[in-house]
């Protein structure tokens, strides 16, 4: 695979490349919940470790998939434990790469809780660290017996996170390449996934609707967002199906949205998309590597720098999504901010 997925990390340290290796010591709890690429995304992982090395969950809410996932890890008692949400396709030698790179990390410090490695972001636009935490299975029975589990919270992934660095175990993000996220979804997908971006990442909506419209035409994935966002907003305060957790807990499974997303893609004349064949699975070393990060992302990302800055520039910059000024803004952004013009 050569030496291009994997970069410089936090505090120095380089990734070593291990992808012609295969995975060692790792068991895989692939997390579903309806994804169109959820068999995808289990056969890319077999093709990691072995069959025998994974294992999937269907668990609702999202923090019992959680604890259910590492409940799972310790019972099958390997070195490490990778929770992989079903809507990341895994490139070949993501997983030998990405211990690799964490065993630099444990070298150092065994304390360490768990990792995450990069994903390309089809929806975001970005490359980030979503869907593969890849957990030291030595220090999940303190996890499950100490952790936060509450599933009316949003965010039970990042909320052990935290709890868990309090008291000694931290969590690194790795700048390791490791395959897609939210790429090749079914329609009704991308409709829940932009109601959770609308709450869980509300601070990148702004670009994101920005970059949705330019790719609206060329792109069916993002004129489905799109509608989604403005549909979202019509809907706000979300109200979920009866017996689902309230607003405070935006569901991420498909049963937890009672509409029929059907009825909105009809009068476009769109149809939702078929289900994945097996063997269908994406060419996913070849996306990766001709991903590149949306322009509305990279511009934004550079003025959030200023946020904090006192004086005119701080001033600007975080008034930059605002309806009226906001375009005059991002026009003026190269002059006033010395960066490209935000889109």
């Amino acid at each position: 695979m050569g030496g291009g997925w994997a970069s410089d990390m936090g505090g120095g340290v380089r990734a070593a490349v291990a992808s012609d290796a295969f995975a060692p010591d790792v068991f895989v709890v692939v997390r579903e919940a309806g994804e169109r690429t959820a068999s995808a995304a289990r056969a890319l992982a077999e093709a990691e470790v072995g069959s025998d090395s994974v294992t999937s969950i269907r668990e609702v809410p999202f923090a019992a998939a959680l604890r259910r996932g590492l409940e799972l890890g310790v019972e099958a008692g390997r070195r490490w434990t990778l929770c992989l949400d079903a809507d990341v396709l895994l490139r070949p030698g993501a997983l030998a790469d990405l211990v690799a790179a964490a065993d630099q990390i444990v070298a150092r410090d065994d304390s360490v809780l768990a990792l995450n490695g990069t994903v390309a972001d089809k929806l975001l636009g970005q490359f980030r660290q979503a869907g593969t935490s890849l957990y030291r299975t030595a220090h999940l029975p303190k996890a499950l017996a100490e952790g936060p589990f509450d599933p009316k919270k949003r965010r039970p992934e990042t909320r052990l996170k935290d709890f868990m660095n309090g008291r000694g175990h931290p969590w690194h993000n790795l700048d390791v390449k490791v395959g897609l996220h939210d790429h090749d979804q079914f329609f009704r997908d991308i409709f829940r996934k932009v109601f959770q971006h609308a709450r869980k990442h509300a601070r990148f909506i702004p670009y994101a609707e920005r970059y949705w419209a330019r790719m609206a035409d060329a792109d069916p994935d993002f004129r489905v967002a799109l509608w989604s966002l403005q549909i979202a907003r019509m809907l706000e305060p979300y109200a979920p199906r009866p017996g689902t957790q309230s607003d405070e807990n935006i569901a991420i499974d498909v049963r937890g949205f009672a509409c029929d997303f059907d009825a909105i893609l009809t009068p476009a004349g769109m149809t939702e998309k078929m289900p994945l064949a097996p063997g269908d699975e994406p060419d996913v070393s070849t996306r990766l590597a001709g991903f590149h990060e949306a322009p509305e992302y990279l511009a934004d990302r550079a003025l959030a720098r200023y946020e904090p800055a006192r004086g005119l520039r701080g001033t600007l910059a975080r008034r930059r999504h605002r309806p009226v000024i906001g375009p005059i803004i991002r026009a003026l952004s190269p002059a006033l901010f010395n960066t490209q013009k935000v889109p």
